[in-house]
């Protein structure tokens, strides 16, 4: 099974980033990945909010759609998609 990401660095021209995805061996974290990757087109990424209240629910639907890579190794790995605190550590 494979996915791609459609990518723009610093506002250039959108690239293509192809993910082959094992879901006989992570099958719960495919289907996580799948779900975000699907998400509308409409969806938007939440807004990180100064509230401390654990509870607090974002009503934005969870996708990787506008998130940021947080931390890239050049010819190793790009780490992103923190759509929870946009640093790294959601």
């Amino acid at each position: 099974l494979f996915c791609h990401f459609q990518i723009s660095i610093t506002g250039g021209p959108p690239r293509t980033v192809v993910f082959q995805l094992h879901s006989d061996r992570a099958p719960k974290t495919c289907d996580n990945f799948i779900a975000l990757c699907r998400s509308p087109s409409t969806a938007k990424r939440p807004r990180k909010t100064p509230m401390a209240n654990s509870d607090h629910q974002s009503t934005a639907t969870p996708t990787y759609r506008g998130t940021e890579f947080h931390r890239i190794i050049p010819n190793f790995m790009i780490q992103g998609g923190d759509f929870t605190n946009f640093d790294g550590t959601g």
